[in-house]
């Protein structure tokens, strides 16, 4: 392990000079010294740390994109942390879909929202036309049952007329 220290403040991955992550690098040498154990016990030869070095040093940086290259296989054998590392990777992978079809799935809502919004609107704008239009029929009942009313009585006024001039020329011819 390097000697440098990497503060987990930050909840992202952070990085030492080597480019692994504490975490990774613990990994990788838990299962380097698993991997010696095994083949000690195997072959009684041993693993040399150098070739252990080499077999570290001859890989890319471990880091969390798509882009990874991993510490695949050693004596045809896929190591724990290499499947552990791809596992994170393709965790990483899911967790990323995952955020982008959370952010998809905001924006619709708003979407929604701003929609549900609009509708409501709509739906007072014709509330209040429906709640004018009826006021609007309640006035003309009012001013044609006014103008009935006026209608009647010009036709009683006029009908009364009508008698009065029959009654006044029946008088003049009775006279």
């Amino acid at each position: 392990m390097s000697s440098s220290k990497v503060k987990k403040s930050n909840p992202k991955l952070l990085f030492n000079q080597d480019g692994y992550t504490q975490r990774q690098k613990e990994i990788i040498n838990s299962c380097l010294r698993d991997e010696e154990k095994r083949n000690q016990e195997n072959n009684n030869e041993g693993i040399h740390t150098q070739e252990i070095k080499a077999l570290v040093e001859g890989t890319s940086r471990i880091r969390n994109n798509k882009n990874d290259t991993f510490i695949t296989q050693r004596g045809g054998k896929i190591l724990q942390s290499t499947i552990l590392l791809q596992k994170k990777n393709e965790m990483s992978i899911v967790q990323k879909e995952l955020d982008e079809k959370r952010i998809e799935f905001a924006k619709r809502m708003k979407e929604c929202r701003g929609k549900q919004d609009e509708l409501k609107l709509k739906q007072k704008q014709i509330r209040e036309r429906v709640t004018k239009f009826e006021k609007f029929l309640k006035e003309n009942d009012a001013k044609r049952y006014r103008a009935n009313i006026k209608i009647q009585n010009e036709r009683k006024i006029k009908e009364q007329k009508e008698d009065f001039n029959k009654k006044s020329k029946y008088s003049k011819f009775i006279k």
